[in-house]
């Protein structure tokens, strides 16, 4: 059941919510287990924005709809947990090598999932998955980790 509700979060890392998360040039980890197909599905984000999820390798496979459906993105992902939180590890998936979007996701039930971005202030530029993990560990709880000036996102199942 925790795997299933942390693959939910996946579907909502979109720059279509977010504008300017913070990014990374590593992830939180590297996937260690299959996403679940449970998940396979469309997800609506708070403001609008579809998700159409699949699963691909060890990663979600993610379609991202704008609320007009005139413009759409392509992203994958996969889930890190640090001390019983769990972020999600998204990137782009038509571009080799880009940065990843880093978000803290809450899961309020099998239907619906928070999702919280990090930061942009910070500053500190992480060379490897082991940093960043450490990093978060230290700072996750602290009010400033989060960007306040950006509301949670929430996302139903359709």
């Amino acid at each position: 059941m925790k795997h299933v509700l942390r693959s939910l979060a996946v579907i909502c890392g979109s720059v279509f919510l977010f504008g300017c998360p913070y990014t990374s040039s590593v992830p939180v980890s590297m996937p260690t287990s299959a996403p679940d197909p449970k998940f396979h599905g469309i997800w609506i984000a708070d403001d609008g924005v579809r998700y159409v999820v699949k699963t691909k390798d060890k990663m979600y496979d993610i379609m991202a709809y704008d609320r007009e459906n005139t413009s759409s993105e392509h992203l994958k992902g996969y889930f890190s947990v640090i001390k019983g939180a769990t972020f999600m590890n998204l990137t782009n998936a038509d571009k080799p090598n880009s940065s990843y979007l880093i978000f803290r996701v809450e899961f309020k039930d099998e239907d619906n999932i928070k999702l919280t971005e990090m930061s942009e202030d910070i500053k500190d530029k992480f060379t490897s998955p082991d940093a960043l993990r450490d990093y978060i560990e230290k700072n996750m709880n602290n009010p400033t980790f989060h960007k306040a000036s950006v509301p949670p996102t929430l996302l139903q199942r359709e």
